[in-house]
């Protein structure tokens, strides 16, 4: 009913602030290499992006923390792990030695994408930026905005919690299909957050005939998000 209707929307601003970190998936960035002397626990996430749209808690987006010492912002993120922000920087390099680096820079019309050890005016989400701190050799001109999370879960998390739920009562009841239904409907939300940002084109099946294909534009989604869509994978790679 229309009285129930609800948008859930990060502020207009942030479209434009979040455009620079809207890269997709790279979850092997920041990985280190061989750690012999190292135990390594790899946690499997369970439909990873559902699991981690669960966590989308409230954002108090009137009175984000700013910080300009890296090592000072490093330190409150690891207190506070899902806040969410930006960080960026006139000049940041990795130490030597780093096979998987952080940086990273797409050339668009080229299709091609480059892992670099060092870059000039550059933007990293606040995960990749804690996930990444101690690989960094230099760093200047470092400024931080970064959102704090309210205890409480979002709408988006507490649609993902009912989704999960359904999926697991259709499995013990032997829906097995369905339930692989419900698990495509918790993750294609994430790629409704993001949907409208890259000009894609897409088959225009109302206006296509059995002789011509048409296209049209991808428009952007009731619920388009730049913060949220870049949030679910950034989370990922932490």
């Amino acid at each position: 009913r229309e009285k129930l209707r609800k948008e859930f929307r990060a502020r207009p601003f942030l479209e434009e602030r979040f455009k620079p970190i809207h890269l997709g998936g790279r979850i092997e960035a920041c990985v280190r290499g061989c750690n012999p002397d190292w135990v390594v626990y790899d946690y499997d996430l369970k439909s990873a992006y559902g699991t981690v749209q669960t966590t989308l808690p409230m954002f108090n987006f009137d009175k984000p923390k700013r910080f300009t010492d890296p090592k000072e912002c490093y330190e409150y993120l690891l207190d506070h792990q899902f806040c969410f922000g930006i960080c960026s920087f006139d000049e940041v390099s990795h130490r030597d030695g780093i096979k998987y680096p952080a940086l990273i820079q797409r050339d668009t019309e080229e299709n091609v994408t480059v892992f670099t050890l060092s870059a000039k005016n550059y933007k990293l989400s606040s995960f990749e930026f804690m996930a990444a701190f101690k690989d960094f050799d230099r760093i200047t001109g470092f400024e931080a905005c970064i959102y704090e999370h309210a205890d409480e879960i979002g709408a988006i998390g507490k649609f993902q919690i009912e989704i999960r739920k359904e999926r697991q009562r259709n499995k013990e009841e032997g829906n097995e299909e369905f339930s692989q239904f419900l698990k495509l409907l918790g993750n294609t939300s994430y790629g409704k957050f993001a949907q409208g940002y890259k000009d894609k084109k897409v088959i225009d099946l109302k206006n296509s005939t059995r002789d011509k294909t048409n296209t049209k534009k991808l428009d952007k989604s009731q619920i388009s998000n730049l913060f949220y869509s870049a949030y679910i994978p950034r989370w990922l790679e932490l």
